[in-house]
């Protein structure tokens, strides 16, 4: 797989899962900027969205939580790249309208599952959107149930 760099907004409310992100992330050059939920999140991706390459987002959170989030973001870029995640039924946590616009992976996951989501999303958006730093249309599948 190709090397990716890019920002890379990772919204978890649970400390740890979003150190571990962080890490995992940090040591496949990529720079994670960490939020603790959506309302935060969101006011960082207002202010730095085109330098966003990627968005990755815990479901079940307190204040905003991960679909509502998304959908915020859609709203400013339908072609957002997503991925969700969540320690439920993928099938039970996410909305149908976004299961088929974001990529999902299921807690917990290990860095090896989680890069794989990852590049995947990266290259989908290379390969369809190259001019653009946050893109995806089509749905990608489920690959970490």
């Amino acid at each position: 797989m190709p090397s990716h760099s890019g920002k890379v907004l990772v919204v978890e409310d649970e400390p740890m899962v979003r150190s571990v992100c962080e890490k995992i992330l940090s040591r496949h050059n990529l720079v994670p900027i960490c939020c603790e939920n959506g309302v935060q999140a969101l006011s960082v991706y207002h202010e730095m969205h085109s330098e966003i390459a990627l968005i990755l987002s815990d479901i079940v959170m307190p204040f905003m939580d991960g679909p509502t989030l998304v959908r915020h973001i859609f709203e400013h870029n339908p072609k957002s790249n997503v991925i969700l995640m969540t320690g439920y039924s993928v099938a039970q946590a996410a909305p149908e309208d976004l299961k088929r616009l974001c990529s999902t992976i299921r807690k917990p996951f290990s860095a090896a599952q989680l890069m794989e989501v990852v590049k995947k999303c990266l290259d989908y958006q290379l390969g369809t959107h190259p001019s653009e730093p946050s893109a995806m249309i089509d749905p990608l599948p489920d690959i970490a149930k």
